[in-house]
């Protein structure tokens, strides 16, 4: 089978980028990447055309059976990706589209006027979608092709040697590790931390991530040294070794987002055996067990989530239980190799029959 796969540039931070590349190496089927959007130090309208461009050659040249887009359901997105799956179908390759973002009050819209969508995404071999909701949105649009549901992945090589032989339970740690933004809920983990640190001083917050808008930044480190927060820890973006080593020496996870498809680093807190603390938002509901694998609040206030930590503080013994199932659910259901193998399975199963 040949595949060509369209991804943003794998040079960029992002959820899709960072998916596909680590994917690559599991491949088994003769697989190319094309890159479209913006790259480093270069707006995305300055790339539409050349990257149309190399796209229909790829096509023309490499004559792949599928291909596979990469959209998110956001007006921008949406349009420009839906020429790419027209000129792939027009063109008698076998086309999927896997959804990755979601904006509700667009599908909303979407649900009065689907016409278009509807015949545009029925010209796909499948959908596939990171949250069982997004299907349920796609359905009511009168989307009848299979719609799948898939996941981010973990790098094998991030997990490679680790083991979970190490984790008792106790909870000294609090990982934040993700985009530093509002949305990412980083202003309540940090207040809820703070919370938590003011009834145990021993508690350390890690925050490993960065922002494209470096001011971004400064503004959160300037609310906790306003504010007279301490022991936390801005490590900045971290990759290969370095995360690896923030969820080896955490505890336990943190994420209060507001929005998610399926958040990599929930995946990947789990594969190191973090209990996590999040909020039950994209495909996260589809497989979380509450209070086996953590706690997942509606709330978006500190105090809750300062609340579960301290119970889990309080409550060793059921943070190590939690701990087990997380790691063995994610090694089980996570990993790339497995991702991509499932990926393949389905591909030849849906496209090449």
């Amino acid at each position: 089978m040949k595949l060509l796969v369209v991804v943003p540039s794998l040079k960029l931070m992002g959820g899709v980028s960072a998916h596909y590349a680590g994917l690559y190496p599991h491949w088994t089927s003769d697989v190319r990447y094309i890159t479209y959007g913006k790259r480093p130090h270069l707006p995305a309208v300055l790339c539409f055309l050349p990257d149309l461009i190399a796209y229909v050659w790829s096509l023309l040249t490499f004559r792949p059976d599928v291909v596979v887009v990469n959209p998110s359901f956001r007006p921008y997105q949406l349009r420009r990706d839906g020429l790419y799956i027209w000129i792939a179908a027009e063109m008698g390759r076998r086309v999927v589209a896997m959804f990755h973002g979601w904006d509700y009050a667009y599908s909303k819209r979407m649900k009065d006027h689907p016409d278009f969508w509807v015949w545009l995404l029925q010209r796909c071999s499948f959908v596939y979608v990171l949250y069982s909701g997004f299907r349920t949105e796609l359905e009511a649009m009168g989307i009848h092709v299979p719609l799948l549901l898939t996941t981010t992945q973990v790098k094998d090589e991030l997990v490679e040697g680790y083991t979970n032989r190490g984790r008792n339970g106790v909870v000294r740690n609090i990982l934040f590790l993700a985009r530093i933004d509002r949305a990412k809920g980083i202003y309540e983990a940090i207040d809820a931390f703070h919370i938590a640190h003011s009834k145990y001083p021993y508690l350390h917050l890690t925050v490993c991530g960065t922002n494209e808008d470096k001011k971004v930044v400064e503004e959160v480190k300037a609310y906790v040294v306003r504010n007279g927060i301490p022991d936390v820890t801005f490590r900045g973006a971290v990759s290969g070794g370095q995360k690896r080593d923030a969820f080896i020496h955490s505890d336990l996870y943190l994420l209060p987002s507001y929005q998610e498809g399926m958040a990599t680093s929930v995946l990947e807190a789990m594969a190191f055996g973090l209990p996590v603390i999040s909020r039950p938002v994209g495909g996260i509901r589809d497989f979380f067990i509450e209070g086996r694998m953590g706690y997942l609040l509606e709330s978006l206030e500190p105090a809750d989530y300062a609340d579960r930590m301290v119970y889990l503080i309080e409550h060793p013994a059921e943070c190590k239980d939690m701990s087990s199932e997380v790691y063995h659910y994610a090694r089980t259901h996570f990993l790339a190799s497995t991702v991509a193998s499932t990926m393949e399975q389905e591909l030849k199963r849906y496209c090449m029959m």
